[in-house]
């Protein structure tokens, strides 16, 4: 009964998962099922969160924050894969902007909000922030070019197939962008770390569950969260029809945030408590985990089984992580936040969000 104390209250949400096995024999879709599926969904990203933390704490700083990089993202890659492989290639795309932005702005957003309406300042620290930029504009340019690349023909007429030469930069820029991210981590979590867990941050926790444990429910959530994510995204067609909301909506803003609620508390709790550069590395680690890691493995993947897919985006998406990724430029640079710039982070994501719900 002890060990049950242990877990976080929000994930006895992942319990829906048996009323989706329900819905599953007894043929119930639509809207009940995109209900019941995000907020299961919910619960086992918290629950996630919580075995892929207890697995960390028995292994060496640089081993863990692999451990942590390699789950931290795993519901938006396994939602992003399903949708492909249903041929929701728009819910699949959508869903890896709209996990960028949602990180980058939202989670972040209210993270300073919060830290800030108890501290007039908090410190990120000048170098972390300026890294992360650096992999912020390498992600803008690996997301872009694709797109840019189909309005080639308007000023090269001998440019015939653009959407070909879209498809193979993608798959190129994706095979260069995992070596970039597999860099970045040997650069994070070996010989610069110091930078990204400043002295005074550190966390020295005991396990609460045993390691066994721990690699079982990570295990049995990895099964459930592919499960509910196979019927989160086989509702959203009859979702899109109820009503009205677009594919590109669900997946670039409802999808987003269900996957990132969980890694979004953390953010918010520790800021209150004047851990901003935590806070900061919870946010923009989920950021670059998605351009870095999801993006390109759904590239590679889709070639492997035959189903290439381009990373080419609407002018909605374009303009969306153009303005997200200017303002987060533009307040990060000098490694400092308040709770005003919270309220800008937080305002943008709501246009948009707006902007993402006019989409027809």
């Amino acid at each position: 009964m002890s060990i049950l104390k242990t877990f976080p209250k929000i994930s006895v949400l992942s319990l829906l998962v048996f009323v989706l096995i329900a819905f599953k024999f007894l043929h119930i879709t639509g809207v009940p099922v995109f209900i019941v599926s995000s907020l299961c969904i919910l619960g086992i990203v918290v629950l996630i969160g919580k075995a892929t933390e207890e697995i960390s704490l028995y292994y060496n700083p640089v081993i863990a924050g692999i451990i942590n990089a390699t789950f931290g993202n795993i519901t938006e890659l396994i939602i992003s894969v399903i949708a492909l492989l249903n041929g929701e290639v728009e819910v699949a795309l959508a869903s890896v902007i709209g996990s960028i932005i949602a990180n980058l702005l939202l989670l972040f957003g209210l993270s300073m909000i919060s830290g800030g309406t108890i501290y007039k300042e908090q410190n990120i620290g000048t170098q972390a922030a300026q890294s992360n930029i650096t992999l912020l504009g390498i992600i803008l340019l690996y997301l872009t070019i694709p797109s840019i690349v189909l309005f080639a023909p308007l000023f090269d007429q001998s440019i015939k197939n653009a959407y070909s030469i879209a498809l193979n930069i993608s798959i190129w820029f994706s095979a260069l962008i995992l070596i970039t991210y597999s860099l970045s981590l040997y650069f994070s979590l070996k010989t610069h770390k110091s930078i990204f867990l400043p002295e005074g941050e550190m966390l020295s926790e005991k396990p609460e569950w045993s390691k066994s444990f721990s690699i079982i429910v990570l295990a049995i959530c990895t099964v459930a969260v592919a499960f509910s994510s196979h019927m989160f995204v086989e509702s959203i067609e009859e979702v899109h029809k109820v009503l009205g909301w677009s594919k590109f909506f669900i997946g670039g803003i409802i999808a987003a945030i269900v996957g990132n609620a969980a890694e979004g508390a953390v953010a918010i709790w520790v800021a209150r408590e004047n851990k901003i550069s935590l806070s900061f590395q919870v946010a923009i680690s989920s950021c670059t985990q998605v351009g870095l890691l999801v993006a390109p493995v759904l590239v590679l993947l889709a070639a492997l089984i035959g189903k290439p897919v381009a990373l080419t985006f609407n002018i909605f998406e374009l303009v969306a992580l153009f303005a997200s990724f200017i303002i987060a430029f533009a307040a990060l640079v000098d490694g400092k936040t308040n709770w005003f710039e919270g309220v800008a982070f937080v305002m943008t994501y709501f246009m948009i969000a707006i902007l993402y719900f006019m989409h027809p």
